[in-house]
């Protein structure tokens, strides 16, 4: 009889952690916003991003070259980046977040609902 006791309790036991393991949130990943600092290119779209939070991303497929680029400002919380984009006329601001998948000093993939990104750092 407590033999059985003893399996059913590390049975229970066993059990629960199972459960709660399972219903335990995954972890959010955090990623060095240092490794962000730089110029990213894709093909011919670039983004840079500067270390006071300010960038700019230019295409030279559209004859637009980093002086004239589009600027935005832009934050790291989590896997969520976030790119305000500063627009010249009305001095207007259009949000736009992502969610990054990947951020290493060599590579970054983020996506949003529409579009996966990735860039590879060129300096």
């Amino acid at each position: 009889m407590n033999q059985k006791r003893n399996l059913q309790g590390i049975f229970g036991m066993t059990l629960l952690l199972v459960v709660l393991y399972g219903c335990a949130p995954d972890p959010v990943p955090t990623f060095s916003v240092s490794d962000i600092y730089g110029t990213w290119q894709d093909g011919t779209l670039h983004y840079r991003y500067d270390r006071n939070y300010e960038g700019v991303t230019w295409d030279v497929a559209d004859d637009v070259y980093e002086s004239e680029g589009q600027r935005f400002r832009w934050s790291i919380e989590g896997e969520d980046m976030e790119h305000i984009y500063i627009m010249e006329m009305g001095e207007s601001a259009i949000p736009k977040t992502y969610t990054i998948d990947e951020l290493t000093p060599k590579v970054l993939r983020y996506h949003d609902d529409f579009k996966d990104y990735e860039f590879t750092k060129v300096y």
